[in-house]
């Protein structure tokens, strides 16, 4: 069975997550840069980081759920 994976090191994540009875199985933060770039608009950033989170744990939780924000 997948584990649910929870790719933040946010304690408030965790803890909203847990008020709707979700409880990951694994958490860890992805090790990225997180500045925004030049001129980027705040929806395009916000998209990006969660895909280079995800992409950085893809390999290693591969197959199961990664939830990545």
């Amino acid at each position: 069975m997948p584990k649910f994976v929870l790719g933040s090191s946010s304690k408030t994540r965790l803890n909203l997550l847990k008020q709707i009875n979700f409880y990951p199985d694994i958490i860890e933060g992805a090790d990225i840069d997180e500045k925004p770039f030049k001129r980027e608009k705040p929806i395009d950033y916000v998209k990006r980081m969660a895909e280079t989170k995800a992409k950085t744990l893809y390999s290693k939780y591969f197959g199961n759920v990664i939830l990545c924000a």
